[in-house]
């Protein structure tokens, strides 16, 4: 009895510090800009509007939450499923592969926002059973087209942990607009996000 109760005061008093360290980098994100550019946090979006039973799953690039949409090619119906997952989390699963060369989730950014930040910060917290490497970039639309700067990979374990990605304005400002890409995998694969936003 006694050795169940110390692991667990350890790993509430872990998840307080990870809490508190997300936060720190949020604080450190927004501290010193003349405007306000953050997004709503995904997560909390979409466990506050719960999709109904037996309601049909987004189509390609439909919007899931205020500015944030799940991309793949149309004509597919990855079998994606987006729940709750108890304390706050949100578990993004893919039950079967999909024939979709990409599946993604991205976030809308006001490119004026970007000018003005100088910056991008993308926050993220979660874990997966599984190891597994997510890719991530920030896409600009630009009159010669798009123009994706690529942010380092975030590498989710079995233990919930804070990533932050950021992405500099690059000389000649953001283009006409912005969103940040994460690239989930194309096989099944299961991961538990609390934290999902764009600073």
């Amino acid at each position: 009895m006694m050795g169940g109760a110390v692991p667990k005061r350890i790993a509430e008093r872990v998840d307080d510090l990870l809490d508190a360290v997300l936060l720190l980098r949020r604080e450190l994100a927004d501290a010193g800009h003349l405007v306000s550019g953050r997004s709503d946090d995904v997560v909390a979006s979409l466990l506050a509007r719960p999709s109904p039973s037996g309601a049909p799953p987004p189509g390609p690039y439909e919007e899931i939450a205020p500015g944030v949409c799940l991309g793949f090619r149309k004509g597919s119906r990855p079998d994606l499923v987006l729940r709750p997952a108890g304390g706050g989390a949100l578990e993004i699963a893919l039950r079967r592969p999909t024939d979709s060369g990409w599946l993604t989730v991205e976030m809308e950014l006001d490119p004026a926002v970007l000018a003005r930040k100088g910056q991008a910060t993308l926050l993220l917290r979660g874990a997966s059973p599984t190891p597994l490497s997510l890719n991530c970039l920030l896409r600009l639309a630009t009159e010669g087209g798009a123009r994706d700067l690529a942010g380092p990979p975030v590498a989710l374990g079995p233990d919930p942990a804070p990533h932050t990605v950021r992405f500099a304005c690059p000389p000649g400002g953001p283009g006409e607009g912005c969103r940040a890409i994460l690239f989930l995998p194309t096989e099944p694969f299961s991961i538990s996000l609390t934290e999902l936003s764009l600073l």
